[in-house]
């Protein structure tokens, strides 16, 4: 309560989900994107109106945003999902970086 972790956590999943939204526009193996707080999701699928999971995209991307200096994890039912959990103390500055780090991983991938 002292340090408003709370709101911190609704700023960082807003500021994330706004990112993740415009990629799916972009991207179409992005399905789907969703978050509670500060824990957020991106789903991948075969291709947009193709809800069939993409188990190969996220394998990839995670590997290619290692390479660049971010750790993510795969998650899902299918594993065809990538998800963050962002610590609630980062600053904007680097929470920034970090999602520009997942978003030319996730470029490099898609092609």
């Amino acid at each position: 309560e002292r340090d408003n972790l709370n709101q911190r956590a609704e700023q960082i999943g807003e500021i994330t989900l706004a990112h993740f939204r415009r990629w799916q526009a972009k991207y179409p193996m992005i399905g789907d994107v969703r978050g509670l707080g500060a824990m957020t999701a991106i789903e991948f699928v075969k291709g947009r109106g193709d809800r069939t999971p993409n188990t190969d995209a996220p394998l990839k991307i995670v590997s290619e945003a290692y390479q660049r200096g971010l750790l993510l994890i795969r998650a899902g039912l299918y594993s065809n999902g990538v998800r963050t959990l962002v610590p609630l103390v980062i600053t904007d500055a680097q929470l920034e970086e970090g999602l520009g780090v997942l978003e030319a991983a996730i470029g490099a991938v898609a092609g």
